[in-house]
């Protein structure tokens, strides 16, 4: 009994456990889906333009440089200065998977429940385990006490039964030892 009760406590409270980690998991991604459709990951952020830029207009190419003949020459391959003012560097606003939010998180709560079960349903066993097993008990000693009742009982009927037969032994020795005396007076 002992080993099951240590076995149904080290189940409930691994249950418990992996149902705070799995809420705690659900809570980030929540989060993370509510966040999704303002972030912008892997994203720099765009800046305003000056009013006196114009479309196309580079005041800090220097002229002669190879970026100069390379925005002089449209055909060449042209030169790889980094990233530009304005420029998006990793498309559009990341969002998330939207539309597998859904089954991530109807699959985590499906978890969450069945850790919720497994922990309601242990403990229950667990209950139902120590009430048979006092039950059980209870029973046993009751049933230990009547038959310690019956065996003082009966060694005292069988004193009783021994005392009884001693005397009545003796009874008959006498009635023996009277009706010798008396057949060898008739005799």
């Amino acid at each position: 009994r002992e080993e099951e009760k240590a076995t149904n406590k080290k189940t409930i409270k691994d249950a418990q456990a992996a149902k705070t980690a799995v809420q705690a998991a659900i809570s980030v991604l929540q989060d993370f889906y509510t966040k999704a459709s303002t972030a912008t990951a892997l994203m720099q952020g765009q800046r305003a333009q000056p009013k006196d830029k114009q479309w196309g207009l580079k005041k800090e190419v220097k002229m002669g440089s190879d970026e100069w003949n390379s925005l002089a020459n449209p055909g060449s391959e042209g030169v790889d200065t980094g990233h530009k003012e304005g420029m998006q560097t990793f498309g559009d606003v990341y969002q998330g998977a939207q539309d597998e939010a859904g089954g991530v998180l109807a699959l985590l709560e499906v978890v969450e429940s069945d850790f919720g079960t497994l922990e309601a349903d242990t403990s229950v066993s667990e209950t139902e385990a120590q009430k048979a097993y006092e039950t059980f008990m209870a029973e046993s000693k009751k049933n230990q006490a009547v038959k310690e009742k019956k065996i003082r009982m009966n060694t005292s009927d069988v004193a009783s039964a021994n005392a009884k037969l001693t005397e009545d032994i003796a009874d008959l020795k006498a009635s023996q030892d009277q009706l010798l005396a008396a057949n060898r007076y008739y005799d």
